[in-house]
């Protein structure tokens, strides 16, 4: 066998096993990331639950349950009670931190966090605007 044909063999079978590698990956993962409507995040940095996100749509509880779930992107409204030069520091915190287990409320479109990134500003905020928050829900089986 030449080198040629050994090079071409040794490519099939890497490929061939990244193949095996990605199905096996794709089939196995145990959560898939739901995407939310976030319309508003209201911050209260010295009460708790520090922070309540409010969503354009109801949200399963089974969706919640033992979950957890990462601000991904928020634009901040024109007319938002805290401006965009005000509240981007915060969101940029949020969009950066670590994942948090989401407490489920009463209205079915809320849930509150008490987890707060490091470096949060002291002063309360209400923002309004849009955003997509990800719920990584476990894959049924």
């Amino acid at each position: 066998m030449n080198s040629k044909t050994k090079n071409q063999l040794v490519a099939a079978v890497i490929v061939a096993l990244i193949a095996v590698f990605v199905a096996w990956y794709v089939l196995t993962r145990q959560v898939h990331y739901q995407l939310m409507t976030l319309t508003q995040i209201d911050y209260t940095p010295s009460t708790a639950p520090y922070l309540t996100y409010t969503f354009s749509q109801p949200i399963a509880a089974d969706q919640l349950a033992g979950n957890a779930a990462i601000l991904k992107s928020f634009v901040v409204a024109a007319g938002s009670p805290t401006p965009p030069a005000g509240a981007n520091a915060l969101i940029g915190l949020l969009t950066k931190g670590p994942p948090f287990v989401p407490n489920p409320q009463s209205a079915p479109n809320v849930l509150t966090s008490n987890t707060l990134p490091a470096g949060a500003p002291p002063t309360p905020m209400s923002i309004t605007g849009n955003g997509i928050m990800w719920i990584f829900v476990p894959k049924k089986k």
